[in-house]
C-alpha cells in the first residue's frame, strides 16, 4: 500500500501508460485456470521479501518484472518477466534466461560489494544518498574493480552510504518460509483513522483476490486514485459517473475513515482534470446522518444474507430487486450497469445513450460470450470508419459504461461477492462495439440474427431484448 499511498498523496503529472480495467484481476483469473498446481494470494503490502522467502521454501525461482529479485538470495534464481528474454518453442513450451545472484557476485573483487547497488540507485525502501547521477551499466563497472565499500567514491557521505549499504545487505537476505506461516502472519495495515484491521475479514477476502485494491485503498489511506481511463481529452474525465455507487461504498467503509471536528468524514479522490493537463482532487464529504443512513456497516457484511447484500447493491444503483430477477445471476450485474448507465451518461448537448449506442453494447457482450476466443470475426474489413467527432463521442460513452461496471464490481467486492462477476475480457470487444456502431440498421439486424442462430443452446434473443429495454 505504501506504493498507492504515496501515488494519491502527491500531486503528480499524468501517467503515460494506461492499462485496460481489471488487468490483476483477469491475470490472476487466468492463473486460477491451472487448478490446484497454482494458488492466487494478494500480498496485502510490498512482498518482495515474502515471495523471495516462498520461493526459498518451495525451491523455485522468482518470475516477476521487479529488479530487486536479482538482489536477494534467491537458491534457484530469478527469471524477469519479460518476453524479449523467453524463446518460444514450437512444442508449446518456453525457454527462459534464469539469473543467480551466486553468479553475479564472482564478477567483483569483493563479491559484498554488489549490495552497494540498491544503497546508491535506491529502490522502493531504500531512499539514494546524495544526487545520483550514474547509470546502472556505469556503477557495475566500477563496482568491479574496487576491492572495498572506503574505496568507492559516491556523491553522498561515507556514513550514509554505509548505512544504506547495511540495510540492503539486511533487506535481501531472507530465510525460507512456508504459505501456512507466512498467511498466519498479522498484517501491519491500518484503517484510515489508525485503528488496526487484524481480526477482520478483510484482509482475509482481500489476499483471496475478493475485494478490490482500490476498496482497500479507501479503506486504509481515506483516498482513491481513479482509473486513468482511455476517453476524449476534451470532455470531462468519464469515472465522474460512478461517483453516486462509490459514495455508497465510501458510506460502508465510514467507520474505517478518519472524522474531522465536525463530524464529517472524507474521501479524497484523484482523477485527470478536464484540460487532461494534469489531476484534480475532489474531496467527497459524508455527514454523521449520511453515515448513519448507510445500509449497512463494514462490521455487519459477514453476518448478511445474499439476498441482504444483493438488495444494497440495487440500492445504490436505484433499481428495485423483485425486477433484478429477470436475469441470471451472472448477467446481474451487467444489467445494473447498463441500468445506471443509460440514465447517467454525459453525452454532449445533454443527450441520453441512444438506441444506436444501446444495442451494439448488448449485442458485444452477447458476441464475445459466443465466441471467447476471438469475437472480431464478425468484423467486416471493408467497412468505412465513422467520422473522427463520432467516433469520440462513441469512445467517450462507451468508456463512462466501463467506469460504472468497475465501480459496481468495487462494491460488489465489498459485500463479498453476492453476484457473479464477468470480467471486460469475457464481455467486452471495443473494435467489435465500434463496428457495430457503424452499421446501419439493417446490417445490425442480419449481424444481430447470425449471431442468435450460432448458438442455439441459449435463448440469446430473450436475454439481448432484456438487456436493451432495461425496464428495472
Amino acid at each position: 500500500m505504501k506504493r498507492i499511498s504515496q501515488g494519491v498523496r502527491e500531486p503528480y503529472r499524468l501517467r503515460t501508460t494506461c492499462h485496460p480495467l481489471h488487468t490483476d484481476y483477469i491475470f490472476c483469473e487466468v492463473l486460477k485456470e491451472f487448478g490446484d498446481c497454482v494458488e492466487v494470494i494478494f500480498a496485502d503490502g510490498e512482498a518482495d521479501p515474502e515471495t523471495a522467502s516462498l520461493a526459498n521454501h518451495y525451491r523455485c525461482p522468482v518470475l516477476a518484472n521487479d529488479s530487486d529479485y536479482f538482489m536477494f538470495n534467491l537458491d534457484e534464481g530469478y527469471i524477469p518477466l519479460d518476453t524479449k528474454l523467453f524463446k518460444w518453442k514450437p512444442e508449446g513450451e518456453i525457454e527462459a534466461k534464469r539469473y543467480l545472484l551466486s553468479k553475479f557476485k564472482n564478477e567483483f573483487k569483493d563479491p559484498e560489494l554488489v549490495f552497494l547497488i540498491p544503497a546508491i540507485i535506491g529502490n522502493d525502501f531504500i531512499k539514494p544518498p546524495g544526487e545520483n547521477k550514474i547509470s546502472v551499466e556505469q556503477l557495475i563497472n566500477s563496482l568491479k574493480s574496487c576491492s572495498s565499500l572506503e574505496k568507492f567514491p559516491t556523491s553522498g557521505t561515507q556514513k550514509e552510504v554505509s548505512t544504506e549499504y547495511d540495510e540492503a545487505k539486511e533487506m535481501y537476505y531472507v530465510t525460507p518460509v512456508s504459505k501456512e506461516e507466512l498467511m498466519s502472519c498479522n498484517t501491519k495495515l491500518n484503517t484510515g483513522n489508525g485503528k488496526p484491521l487484524r481480526g477482520t475479514r478483510i484482509i482475509e477476502e482481500y489476499r483471496h483476490g475478493n475485494l478490490a485494491v482500490s476498496v482497500l485503498t479507501v479503506i486504509t489511506q481515506g483516498e482513491c486514485e481513479l482509473p486513468m481511463m482511455i476517453d476524449d481529452p476534451e470532455q470531462a474525465s468519464s469515472v465522474l459517473i460512478g461517483r453516486e455507487i462509490r459514495k455508497s461504498i465510501y458510506r460502508i467503509v465510514a467507520p474505517c475513515l478518519l472524522e474531522d471536528e465536525n463530524g464529517v468524514k472524507k474521501v479524497k479522490e484523484i482523477y485527470r482534470n478536464t484540460s487532461c493537463d494534469g489531476l484534480e482532487i475532489k474531496y467527497v464529504e459524508l455527514s454523521r446522518d449520511e453515515c448513519l443512513r448507510s445500509s449497512c456497516s463494514i462490521d455487519e457484511i459477514p453476518r448478511l444474507k445474499p439476498e441482504e447484500k444483493i438488495e444494497i447493491l440495487c440500492t445504490a444503483i436505484e433499481v428495485d430487486l423483485r425486477k433484478l430477477g429477470q436475469f441470471e445471476d451472472e448477467w446481474k450485474l451487467i444489467a445494473l450497469s447498463l441500468n445506471y448507465w443509460v440514465r447517467y451518461a454525459k453525452v454532449p448537448n445533454d443527450a441520453k445513450p441512444t438506441v444506436q449506442l444501446i444495442h451494439p453494447l448488448a449485442l458485444c457482450f452477447i458476441a464475445c460470450t459466443v465466441c471467447p476466443y476471438d469475437p472480431a470475426v464478425f468484423i467486416r474489413e471493408d467497412e468505412k470508419d465513422s467520422t473522427e467527432v463520432k467516433w469520440r463521442v462513441n469512445l467517450h460513452t462507451f468508456a463512462q459504461w466501463k467506469c460504472v461496471y468497475d465501480d459496481i464490481f468495487d462494491l460488489n467486492s465489498l459485500l463479498m461477492n453476492p453476484l457473479p462477476f464477468k470480467s471486460f475480457a469475457s464481455i467486452f470487444n471495443g473494435r467489435l462495439l465500434m463496428h457495430y456502431t457503424n452499421l446501419t440498421y439493417g446490417a445490425f439486424v442480419q449481424e444481430k440474427t447470425r449471431l442468435f442462430e450460432m448458438n442455439n443452446k441459449k435463448d440469446w434473443k430473450s436475454l439481448y431484448k432484456l438487456l436493451v429495454d432495461l425496464r428495472l
